[in-house]
Formats: C-alpha cells, sequence, structure tokens
C-alpha cells in the first residue's frame, strides 16, 4: 500500500526534527533527511517548498506542542497564580525531559540560530503573555512579590530551560544524571520550590 501524502509529509518533518536536533540547519543537508526518511530527493521541495520551509514547520511543530501542554497545565490546576505557575513550570520541564528530539532542536535554535523565521518568534511571546499574565495577577492578590513581570517571567522560564538544555554538562560536571528517574524527580521538585521561594511575596507584604 502506498503511504498517503500526509503520512510521508509527518515522516518528513518527523525525521528532519531528529536531524536538526543533533546537527542543527546547517549541518542537516536535503540528502540526510530524505535519506533518513526513505522517500525521494524530491519530497521535501514537493511538500513543503525548501529545506528552509521544512526547518521552520519543525520549529512550529515543536512550540506548538509545548505550548498546547503549558496551556492545559494552567487551566487543569485548581489554585491560586503561584499554583498556576508551579503547573507551567513543571509541565515545561517535563515535555523538555520526555521528547529528547524536540529538546535537541530547542537548543540548537537557542545557542546556535541566528536566523530564525520569523513565524518562530510568536511562541517566545506567547509563552512570556502567559507567565506574565499570571505573575500579574499574582502580584495583583498580593501573594507574588513586586516587580516587572517581564523579568520575574524570565526567572520562571530559566529553570526548566537551563536544567535540560545543560543535561551534558550537568552529568559531567557535578554528576547530575536527569536520565535518571529519581534524580529527575528531586531536580525538578528543587526548581519548583526554588520558583515559588523566588517569586512569593514577603509575609509582612502577603498579610497587608
Amino acid at each position: 500500500m502506498n503511504e498517503s501524502p500526509f503520512d510521508t509529509k509527518a515522516r518528513l518533518t518527523s525525521t528532519a526534527t531528529r536531524l536538526f536536533a543533533a546537527a542543527g540547519y546547517r549541518g542537516t543537508s536535503v540528502r540526510d533527511i530524505t535519506a533518513a526518511a526513505q522517500v525521494n530527493l524530491g519530497a521535501i521541495s514537493y511538500h513543503f517548498g525548501s529545506k528552509a520551509a521544512l526547518y521552520e514547520q519543525t520549529i512550529l511543530a515543536v512550540q506548538e506542542g509545548l505550548l498546547g501542554q503549558l496551556t492545559a497545565a494552567v487551566q487543569e490546576t485548581k489554585g491560586d497564580a503561584l499554583d498556576r505557575i508551579a503547573a507551567l513550570a513543571e509541565a515545561h520541564f517535563r515535555y523538555l525531559s520526555d521528547h529528547p528530539h524536540q529538546r535537541g532542536l530547542m537548543m540548537q535554535v537557542l545557542l546556535f540560530d541566528r536566523n530564525l523565521p520569523p513565524s518562530a518568534m510568536r511562541f517566545p511571546h506567547q509563552l512570556a503573555r502567559l507567565v506574565a499574565g499570571l505573575i500579574a495577577e499574582g502580584q495583583a492578590s498580593g501573594i507574588i512579590r513586586p516587580g516587572d513581570p517581564r523579568l520575574l517571567t524570565i526567572a520562571v522560564m530559566a529553570q526548566p530551560v537551563l536544567l535540560n538544555v545543560f543535561r551534558p554538562i550537568l552529568r559531567a560536571g557535578p554528576g547530575i544524571d536527569l536520565d535518571d528517574e529519581t534524580t529527575r524527580d528531586l531536580a525538578l521538585r528543587n526548581a519548583l520550590e526554588f520558583i515559588r521561594a523566588g517569586l512569593q511575596a514577603p509575609r509582612e507584604a502577603a498579610a497587608t
């Protein structure tokens, strides 16, 4: 049975995500992708138009999947703004932990890519608005300390991102292996406690 165009396109996206994650945009050729996906050399041009368009699609697919999980975590969590921020940070950590190819692609984009497609910049803005909105809500109710919500957002999101992006360094340096389930759970717990402690309003302010 012949594979449908939809299946071929999905296979190209999945394969490209894995290869771009390992070698980046410049280190991955059209031939690399089509050979690994076991499709003909013209498949990328047919389904996406160009390697650049396929790269953009892989980034957008990862971003949409992640944003969907973060939004769901916030919507499904009962509690105050701090509880929902913690749920969002946990969902962010777990997504990056559970999806190594997506994590690798994000690392390539964050650390090495100097020519991001404009559409890929929507995600940071959407994520920043989501977190900053929760922080502003918590500030209004007195449970989150004063400060620019945009800057506090950076502090929140740095924990899940840095822990996952620097996995090899953490393993080689202090010997923190996030592939070990017990260590990963401990690191996550510590990160969430750090986020809560950093955001929480001083007791005197919260009591007023």
